[in-house]
């Protein structure tokens, strides 16, 4: 169980910069850790989010994505290191867990 509202981070640093690491390192997970089928469908749900969030008024989800974007080639290099000591898929970890 992690409190979101509490905590040292809550005392050092304003809500929205929190608020857009949060959101930074959230793209930085699904690009780094997702099989290719499970990147895809995020990919492809990103105009989605962006629309709803620009509605919404959220700019930070932009924020966080333009944060993660500058980190792309390290992601990558990042990613492929990871990739070749994965044994399994995600959809096979899900499938031994069902």
């Amino acid at each position: 169980r992690h409190e979101h509202d509490e905590g040292v981070i809550k005392e050092k640093y304003k809500t929205n910069n929190v608020k857009k690491v949060v959101y930074r390192n959230q793209f930085i997970f699904t690009w780094k850790n997702s099989d290719f089928g499970n990147l895809i469908k995020n990919i492809l749900w990103f105009p989605f989010h962006f629309i709803t969030s620009l509605i919404g008024g959220d700019y930070l989800l932009l924020a966080g994505f333009f944060k993660a974007l500058i980190l792309l080639p390290k992601i990558i290099r990042s990613r492929i290191i990871s990739h070749k000591q994965f044994i399994l898929t995600d959809r096979q970890v899900i499938q031994s867990l069902e």
